[in-house]
């Protein structure tokens, strides 16, 4: 997940679970009487016929709670659009010097010869590769799941070899990889 996007989520969420924490509590205090002055009695409605009159004596209420849940649902859909953006690049220039022309090789044709390299083998169970970054300058994000019975070493170096051939591939040695292992639980 794209950072700004996962920090937005904390925040919003955070401030969520404030809102309602405050509501939880309130309802708690009203429910045992502690401030009745403040929150009302316990046994009272809790809208009052003075309010029920009040929004139907003033045309403004109704559209404003209206239009509060219009930019609660925005902000919704908002917040859902931003949990697919992500850092992937489609394509990979090949080509450095655009003088030269326009190369331009596929990100997705990459990430899945490379995790259809790295599943081939007998040590790995699960590959999953993502470009990110600019075109020019891609960076990989690798996350490979090994086998229960995996010997380390020997995945290590087949990992190391899968990304030499892409490297080779793309004809470039400056793309940086970061590669997550996990080892999965044994089968039983």
């Amino acid at each position: 997940m794209h950072r700004p996007t996962a920090r937005a989520n904390r925040i919003a969420l955070l401030a969520v679970g404030l809102v309602l924490t405050a509501g939880g509590a309130a309802a708690l205090a009203r429910g045992l009487d502690l401030r009745p002055g403040l929150l009302g009695a316990s046994h009272t409605p809790l809208i009052d016929e003075q309010a029920r009159r009040y929004a139907a004596d003033h045309w403004w209420f109704w559209a404003a709670v209206a239009a509060c849940a219009a930019l609660l649902a925005l902000l919704a859909l908002w917040w859902l659009a931003a949990q697919a953006h992500t850092d992937a690049i489609h394509h990979i220039n090949a080509e450095p010097d655009p003088r030269h022309g326009a190369t331009h090789l596929s990100a997705r044709a990459a990430t899945e010869a490379l995790e259809e390299d790295l599943t081939a083998s007998p040590y790995v169970r699960r590959a999953k590769a993502t470009l990110t970054g600019a075109a020019t300058v891609p960076r990989l994000t690798l996350t490979v799941t090994l086998t229960a019975d995996t010997d380390p070493g020997a995945a290590n170096r087949h990992i190391h070899q899968a990304l030499a051939q892409l490297r080779h591939a793309l004809e470039s040695d400056r793309l940086t990889a970061t590669t997550r292992i996990h080892i999965a639980p044994a089968r039983h």
